[in-house]
């Protein structure tokens, strides 16, 4: 069995990382332990460093590589109450949870809360067989999004690491991004939504993101620049 130490997880780089704790304990429902961040299954590393707000990417372009954590919630709209009520920032349609269609074969609910340090978490429910949620509202690890340049490369990189498709890959269409190609794969820990704007020029994820890595039992890199590190890898190690 892994340690704590060596949990399967997401290293979070951030100017102050003592208020994020705490903005995430207070918020979210995480709690602190062993020099962790956990909520159910979901584990952050959290160290200090750049950690940015991300620049705009310009228009007809967006970032590839780590761009959001998703956390579970087994009922979107107490979930999206309880965001409501404690006043966060928040990303909604209308007031309402957006809607994925055909991710997990019924889609999925989801809407994002921007955080104080920059990092957009997303908290999503799927239509079809919630993640349960037995301690609060917004519990566990759902994904992780990997936007990429390459959807075939990025999927075949992943599989030859232990990662499996969860449902086959999904054609899904936006006003403002276009055609968009989805699937999620997972390797036991870790669940990975990989996609591609079909319609747009992938860039470099800039290195001030607050999202720079996953913990894993590998080291590399994959297409996208989404980066696994062991517990004595760096961050610029390749695939």
């Amino acid at each position: 069995m892994e340690s704590k130490q060596r949990a399967a997880g997401v290293l979070v780089r951030l100017p102050d990382p003592a208020a994020s704790r705490s903005w995430l304990c207070s918020n979210l429902f995480f709690s602190a332990s062993d020099g962790l961040l956990r909520s159910g299954d979901c584990v952050l590393y959290l160290e200090r460093g750049g950690g940015l707000p991300l620049p705009k990417p310009q228009a007809g372009s967006y970032y590839a590589g780590l761009a959001h954590l998703a956390l579970a919630a087994q009922d979107i709209n107490a979930a999206l109450a309880h965001c409501t009520a404690r006043g966060l920032t928040l990303q909604t349609d209308g007031g309402k949870a957006f809607y994925n269609p055909g991710v997990f074969g019924g889609g999925e609910f989801y809407f994002n809360i921007l955080t104080p340090s920059g990092a957009v978490i997303e908290v999503a429910q799927r239509a079809v067989q919630p993640l349960a949620c037995p301690h609060a509202p917004i519990e566990g690890l759902d994904h992780l999004g990997v936007p990429c340049a390459d959807f075939d490369a990025e999927c075949r990189t992943l599989e030859k690491h232990g990662f499996a498709p969860l449902f086959a890959p999904v054609h899904n269409r936006s006003d403002t991004e276009g055609r968009i190609l989805c699937t999620m794969l997972s390797n036991g820990r870790l669940t990975l939504e990989v996609y591609q704007f079909l319609d747009l020029c992938a860039l470099p994820m800039p290195k001030s993101a607050v999202l720079c890595a996953l913990r894993s039992d590998f080291s590399g890199r994959t297409p996208s620049g989404l980066t696994f590190i062991t517990e004595g890898s760096g961050l610029n190690e390749a695939v």
